[in-house]
């Protein structure tokens, strides 16, 4: 019996854990994990708000932390 094929599943939690540790960076994985469990009203709403988190005014350009 063959194993069936894993297939990535858009606006998962998975996806938006994805996502998050992209843009934060991996220094901040969990920071990104607790953001992925939030209830986002859409993908754009989560890039918008790591997008604004992350290259805020001030911020460390390596990442949040």
């Amino acid at each position: 019996m063959k194993n069936p094929e894993p297939k990535w599943v858009e606006n998962s939690q998975l996806d938006y854990f994805n996502t998050a540790a992209n843009i934060l960076g991996y220094r901040n994985i969990p920071l990104a994990c607790g953001l992925s469990l939030v209830s986002w009203r859409s993908k754009d709403d989560l890039n918008s708000f790591l997008t604004t988190l992350a290259y805020a005014p001030n911020s460390n350009p390596n990442g949040v932390a």
